[in-house]
């Protein structure tokens, strides 16, 4: 027996095709997917943050980028 543990945002895509694929198999699914949990808006804010931070840290000091080339 195995344990699926698709990790997917929301319902209503390839969700619907999961259990389909693995037909004929034993398998365990609770259908669940990450959206209604209750930490995954902090955790989509902490990955903003983290790479608006690492951004910042790359910029220049004047915040330009020279793109006119060699």
């Amino acid at each position: 027996r195995a344990l699926v543990v698709p990790v997917l945002i929301a319902r209503g895509g390839i969700d619907q095709k999961i259990p389909e694929a693995l037909a004929g198999l034993d398998f365990g699914w609770d259908d669940a997917t990450l959206t209604p949990h209750a930490g995954f808006a902090a955790w989509v804010l902490e990955r903003a943050a983290g790479a608006a931070a690492a951004r910042e840290a790359a910029l220049p000091a004047d915040g330009r980028f020279d793109t006119r080339g060699p």
